[in-house]
């Protein structure tokens, strides 16, 4: 039942995320001639931003994967209930790839206006989803850390 819960949940944010963030780039919020008129500086921003954030989502699921030998965590492993860590940030690695191609494309590539604009509504909608499933990513973290912390320091 874990596992089932775990799947819906993950795929109500992940559905959730992307419609509205689709939904972000075809308002008046988002002006894409605007971005347009920022030229290159927002593809190399992208590529920075995005590098960095994937990294950490890296990072984080190293660590999930060196606490496993802790009994607390195994058992939490073992039942499903960190599932949507890994979930979430395997879609956040893999928004944040799809920000850095689209970035390498935008700079190296003459593309038309129709083509660009399409370009950036999909890093817009990229960066969105990346930045959803990295607060999400961190927060159950930092939720596993403090407890195997709490664990550990009743034990001494």
């Amino acid at each position: 039942m874990t596992k089932l819960l775990s799947r819906l949940k993950f795929a109500g944010v992940l559905i959730t995320s992307l419609i509205i963030s689709i939904l972000l780039t075809h308002s008046k919020l988002i002006d894409i001639q605007k971005i347009l008129l920022l030229g290159n500086d927002l593809q190399y921003n992208l590529i920075a931003t995005s590098a960095t954030i994937g990294g950490f989502l890296f990072t984080g699921i190293s660590i999930l994967i060196s606490a496993i030998p802790n009994k607390r965590i195994e058992r939490l492993w073992e039942n499903h209930y960190l599932d949507n860590i890994y979930r979430s940030a395997f879609v956040g690695i893999l928004a944040n790839l799809l920000n850095i191609l689209l970035a390498l494309t935008l700079l190296f590539l003459t593309l038309d206006n129709k083509a660009i604009a399409l370009c950036i509504r999909t890093e817009i909608i990229a960066v969105l989803c990346s930045l959803i499933f990295f607060g999400w990513c961190v927060f159950d973290l930092i939720f596993i850390l403090t407890r195997m912390k709490s664990r550990h320091s009743n034990n001494t």
